[in-house]
């Protein structure tokens, strides 16, 4: 997998530049080390490099901008807003890359942009994200003399900049672009283009509906329906998006295609769609498939699709939907069932259940009797929280929160150990609605007892739901005694309790404080100094009052 901070292969590249303009050398950067970063890297490394994409020496800064235009092959088109908010944060004196005869006239020309040929157009992209307008002014000038696809994001951006003669000149270079020599790329910008829609700074429904016009014509459909298949996630989106809002001969088809998406996005804006058209009936042979489609989401339109156009297998899809998975799902079924007439007992049906079904139905059905039982279900549930199969133990603990939470405290602390990780996390969702009932002493020793990583996590979690007071000497000692990766999550969570002081004006007990202050001696020597402080001055306020 790709990372963007801090490669070998990015630091060597750098080290290297800092040595070829330090000896001034005019010999070209390696190849293989500009290949090496190309394929270690993702977008989030550009603005790391775009200081030496500007650098003097000719040969450092092509090589910056060969592997910017390799990472700008593999980025997604959201890279693109993160590219324009971060670069420009970054100082850089364009001084130098403007000519300086003309460095505040309208005819600003970027020289390393010519200095560097074919890789020019990087400069110029780059100057976009600039904060100056003037520097943007010139870079969209540059860009308006090359012609191509790679320069389309930084112009569509530039349509909704915060000065409006950026705005209009970038509009006049994309108007001259909206032909079909450049479909394919507005194609690959759709998420681009129809982002636009959100942007306030100006109305760009005009633009964005001459796009999907053009994308959507006869002779360019073709590209759209490909970019269903695009390796980018977001230009498939929205891909189906215009293609299933504009092409409605082929929206049964599109239909059935995007249920088969992994993409649950795909599937759920298909499903609305399909969902919409039920009573049609093209559209209502869908909804067989929809019903049993993995994704819950899916399952969910295609149950609502069967109630409202009043389907008449309705009853029976209801009654297996009971057993669904998805919690949503089991709602909506009960929902149904209760209307068909008669008080139907959901409860005593998974009450009957129990005793019948198999595993992955008796899940469900603790589940259910959650959802729908009385307190005096929790003694059909309680066998079941101490069962072999750690799937049933956490539903039955998922039972027991919802029926009598109070009356099994004991029950959840001690599930808060369970070897199993899922078992351990729902004790914790429980537990963390009884904040009252835990003590801080009691969960620092079973953090300090416990060897199991996911347990300790969920014993930090809990101190979330603590009174402040009662938690912060249990984090403290936790976090001197810790190392590793539970140290850095417990001073994550130390600190997420500074930015929630002043939530509530709760004053600590005497005991507390006093609690407080030997657990914030016992981890001084750990703490950053300017957190130790701050936490003394808090706790020593309460000392002397």
């Amino acid at each position: 997998m790709k990372v963007s901070e801090a490669t070998p292969s990015l630091d060597e590249f750098l080290r290297r530049i800092i040595t070829l303009e330090e000896g001034m050398t005019r010999s070209p950067v390696p190849h293989h080390l500009v290949e090496k970063v190309s394929h270690s890297c993702d977008f989030r490394a550009i603005p790391r490099l775009v200081p030496t994409a500007l650098s003097r020496n000719r040969h450092v800064a092509a090589a910056a901008a060969a592997i910017i235009a390799s990472l700008l092959e593999s980025a997604p088109p959201s890279a693109y807003h993160w590219l324009d908010e971060t670069v420009r944060r970054i100082d850089i004196d364009w001084k130098h890359h403007v000519k300086p005869a003309l460095l505040w006239g309208p005819s600003r020309v970027f020289r390393t942009a010519h200095d560097l040929g074919e890789m020019g157009w990087v400069i110029a992209a780059l100057g976009t994200f600039d904060r100056s307008g003037y520097i943007r002014e010139a870079a969209l000038k540059e860009l308006a003399c090359m012609w191509g696809g790679r320069q389309l994001p930084f112009l569509i951006l530039r349509l909704n900049d915060w000065v409006p003669e950026i705005r209009e000149l970038a509009a006049g270079i994309l108007e001259k672009r909206l032909d079909g020599d450049y479909a394919v790329h507005w194609v690959a910008c759709l998420p681009l283009v129809l982002s636009l829609r959100e942007c306030r700074r100006d109305n760009h429904s005009s633009f964005v509906e001459g796009v999907i016009s053009l994308v959507t014509g006869p002779e360019h459909v073709r590209l759209l329906l490909e970019a269903l298949s695009s390796a980018s996630r977001e230009t498939r989106r929205f891909a189906y998006h215009v293609a299933l809002q504009h092409l409605p001969d082929s929206m049964v088809t599109l239909i059935g295609r995007a249920l088969r998406e992994k993409d649950v996005i795909i599937k759920k804006s298909a499903a609305l769609i399909a969902r919409h058209h039920a009573s049609e009936e093209p559209f209502r042979r869908l909804l067989g498939t929809m019903v049993r489609d993995r994704s819950a989401l899916v399952r969910r339109e295609a149950l609502l699709a069967f109630r409202e156009t009043g389907d008449p297998g309705l009853q029976g899809h209801a009654e297996k939907a009971l057993f669904d998975n998805d919690s949503a799902m089991r709602r909506i079924a009960r929902e149904i069932v209760s209307g068909m007439g008669g008080e139907p007992d959901i409860a005593g049906f998974y009450r009957e259940a129990l005793g019948t079904v198999v595993t992955p139905r008796l899940t469900v059905a603790l589940l259910g009797l959650g959802e729908t039982g009385k307190e005096s279900d929790a003694t059909i549930a309680l066998p079941y929280a101490r069962g072999n199969q750690a799937p049933v133990r956490k539903a039955a603990l998922t039972a027991l929160g919802s029926l009598a939470p109070s009356a099994h405290f004991e029950l959840f602390l001690g599930a808060l150990s369970d070897e199993n990780p899922g078992v351990s996390a729902a004790a914790r969702k429980i537990l963390a609605r009884l904040p009252g009932r835990l003590e801080g002493d009691l969960l620092c020793g079973m953090f300090t007892r416990s060897e199991a990583p996911h347990v300790k996590w969920n014993i930090l979690l809990l101190f979330r739901a603590m009174p402040k007071w009662e938690s912060l000497p249990s984090l403290l000692l936790i976090y001197a005694r810790s190392e590793g990766e539970l140290e850095k999550k417990s001073l994550a969570l130390l600190k997420r309790w500074l930015t929630r002081f002043n939530r509530n004006q709760a004053k600590p007990l005497p005991s507390q404080a006093e609690k407080g202050r030997l657990a914030l001696k016992e981890a001084q020597r750990k703490l950053e100094k300017p957190l130790a402080r701050e936490l003394e001055f808090l706790l020593s306020g309460w000392e002397a009052r």
